[in-house]
């Protein structure tokens, strides 16, 4: 059984870039990497938010920048370190060049391709290692597009998922008191300036870190037109139909070093 735990990111207004990211793993590695969280936060007395760490908000506030630093270079070691590290996985919506593509697309629909993307890549990664994959969400704001996008999804006569249903245990929910999703919480975020930064700033370090155990992923606008063709955003067949590797094809925009399969173990 494969764990995988998840969560969004964006700008403050989900104008520019919509992301969902976190990690993956077996149970027993998950679990690892949970108690190596666990012992680097203890002195923390609410659950670690990336963002709050970063710009010394919430329960950083009297921290100084050198021990926040410090602290996300210790919680990106955990996701790093090789011996007990898990997967890491995010994938980017760029928010303007969708809306370019898709006109008259309602507010959510970006969010909506990168968790359709997200779900679709986790049922086949399941299936290459063929394992069972269990999903859980960062409980929000997008509970109910998650939860009917999946169900969205299981429905498709086209994707068999009388065949690839198997592929999956029920998707839950959860807030950050589960220690994974503050991992997914620092991943997805990290995936997100990624992609927003990309060709304007030097990579971040958290980026950096984990770079070796970092699978991310983008669309471009060949693979949106493409989209489009096949009649996305009202059908979801769009998503399961589109090839494995479509939207690695346009490695000249941000260079091959940008675009990996997310790593598992």
């Amino acid at each position: 059984m494969i764990f995988s735990y998840l969560d969004d990111s964006s700008d403050d207004k989900r104008k520019a870039h919509v992301a969902i990211g976190g990690i993956i793993g077996h149970e027993i590695w998950t679990n690892l990497c949970e108690g190596n969280w666990i012992r680097e936060t203890k002195s923390l007395k609410k659950p670690f938010r990336s963002t709050e760490c970063e710009c010394q908000h919430g329960q950083f506030a009297n921290w100084k920048k050198p021990e926040c630093d410090d602290l996300m270079r210790r919680l990106v070691g955990v996701l790093s370190d090789k011996r007990t590290g898990v997967g890491c996985y995010a994938f980017d919506v760029p928010v303007q060049l969708y809306r370019q593509v898709f006109r008259n697309s309602k507010e959510d629909d970006p969010m909506r391709l990168a968790v359709a993307h997200t779900i679709v890549e986790m049922a086949r990664l399941a299936r290459k290692h063929r394992e069972r994959i269990r999903l859980w969400f960062e409980d929000g704001p997008f509970h109910s597009l998650i939860d009917k996008t999946y169900k969205d999804l299981k429905s498709l006569e086209s994707w068999k998922w009388d065949q690839r249903g198997r592929l999956f245990g029920n998707i839950s929910f959860g807030d950050k008191t589960l220690v994974p999703l503050q991992a997914a919480d620092l991943v997805a975020r990290e995936g997100f300036k990624l992609a927003a930064n990309y060709g304007v700033r030097k990579f971040r370090k958290p980026v950096l870190g984990m770079w070796d155990r970092l699978g991310m992923g983008h669309y471009t606008r060949e693979a949106l037109e493409l989209l489009r063709e096949k009649g996305w955003p009202s059908s979801l067949d769009a998503i399961t139909s589109l090839p494995d590797d479509c939207y690695l094809k346009e490695q000249k925009n941000y260079g091959s070093e940008f675009f990996q399969r997310p790593h598992y173990r």
